[in-house]
């Protein structure tokens, strides 16, 4: 028990304590069931608490929750009926609060038991960092140690996921045979610029809910009207790389949605489905991917990007300071397609991939070309294809501080 040893605080203590007294012995109407006591600090309030437990324990003690007396205890005197109701009240109460404290959980709970539940996609562009934070915030505030581990989770809440930029960059075909990519820019506003049809996409709002109507008007970098345009996209890219892989036929009959029928494709690479972006990295995730792949170097489960492959994408280390990218291309084989990627480690080192086109591999004959090549340019540096031995994912011995020349920053 605490034990009141300054004169002040003996004093205030027993006049609470009276005061308590004279209102218990009181006349008072029915409704006139609680009390407040004189503002006190906490130790003071844990005296009291002690002293009324004990001496009057059919009452009940709470913490104000009235803003204008934060600290004061308030006594109620109830019968039994009125305690019951009292305590179903605070229940209620605690309830209420606790449902509002989680908060937008429940939209995340929705939306992963629907993913589930009815198999459908969720559709993202370039969100590996957006379902990262989700977990963070609605699963454990600690993302777990292993990469695969992490991948595991989100698939386990979304089973099927597309992300716009995989599909923009890796499943659609160049536009010309010449052509490195299909689209200059595959930042979302660039992809919705370059799909949306002249008549615009279909939107029904609900009513009052009219800001994103259709009307012409755009809302860029608003969350919702983000998701808006991932989701034209995602319909557009859809019904294209169904055209270009099976067939402009497969979309003659108006009862065939794209999305729907891109939705049944299998394994293919093209479909792209569970593959998300890692940033500027080489390789892409594979959400559902447990086993390492067989495009990686590594004994990584993450497969690389844009027709790399680990035997026709060479490291370069120990370059001269001197190079540089124009110098680089203007030195490779002409006559390649698509055109092999230089992408910087460091600021001497580089890499070099001789790509192949959706699925195909590269040309062995363009493979040793460019080696061949990167030999006669660079005798005193040291090249390999990833293949021949990697000191870890994406990094090369004894180079620090990458820099990140001809490598895509877009969203």
């Amino acid at each position: 028990r605490v034990v009141l040893s300054r004169p002040e605080d003996i004093t205030f203590h027993a006049n609470a304590m009276a005061q308590l007294r004279e209102w218990i012995d009181s006349d008072r109407p029915p409704e006139t069931n609680s009390y407040v006591l004189p503002p006190a600090n906490s130790f003071l309030r844990r005296a009291l608490y002690e002293c009324i437990g004990q001496e009057y324990q059919s009452l009940v003690l709470e913490h104000s929750s009235d803003g204008s007396n934060p600290s004061s205890i308030v006594v109620f005197q109830l019968s039994d009926a009125e305690r019951a109701d009292r305590e179903a009240a605070k229940l209620r109460e605690a309830a209420d609060r606790a449902e509002r404290e989680v908060g937008f959980y429940r939209i995340f709970a929705a939306l992963s038991e629907e993913c589930r539940s009815r198999r459908l996609p969720l559709v993202l562009h370039n969100g590996i960092t957006d379902l990262l934070f989700l977990l963070s915030h609605f699963h454990n505030p600690v993302l777990p140690e292993k990469w695969d581990d992490a991948k595991a989770l989100v698939h386990g809440y979304f089973p099927t996921v597309y992300d716009t930029k995989f599909l923009a960059e890796n499943s659609v075909l160049p536009v010309a045979p010449a052509g490195d990519r299909a689209f200059a820019s595959t930042a979302l506003v660039d992809l919705y610029g370059a799909c949306e049809p002249a008549v615009g996409y279909p939107l029904e709002t609900a009513p009052g809910f009219d800001r994103y109507d259709g009307g012409g008007r755009a809302h860029h970098h608003e969350a919702a009207y983000e998701a808006y345009k991932t989701g034209c996209v995602y319909h557009a890219l859809c019904g294209r790389i169904l055209a270009e892989r099976i067939g402009a036929d497969q979309q003659v009959d108006d009862q065939l949605d794209p999305v729907e029928i891109f939705g049944t494709l299998g394994d293919e690479e093209y479909a792209g489905r569970n593959r998300l972006c890692l940033g500027l990295s080489i390789y892409s995730a594979d959400l559902a991917a447990r086993a390492p792949s067989l495009q990686s170097p590594d004994g990584s489960s993450d497969p690389l990007v844009r027709g790399m492959t680990p035997r026709s994408t060479f490291v370069v280390s120990g370059v001269p300071a001197a190079a540089h990218m124009r110098g680089l291309h203007a030195a490779l084989p002409r006559g390649i397609r698509p055109r092999p990627e230089i992408l910087w480690l460091g600021d001497r080192a580089f890499l070099v991939a001789v790509r192949g086109v959706h699925g195909e591999g590269p040309l062995e004959a363009d493979v040793t070309a460019v080696r061949a090549t990167l030999e006669r340019r660079f005798p005193l540096a040291t090249i390999g294809a990833l293949d021949e031995g990697r000191d870890k994912k994406g990094e090369v011995a004894g180079e620090d501080n990458p820099k990140r020349e001809g490598m895509e920053t877009e969203g």
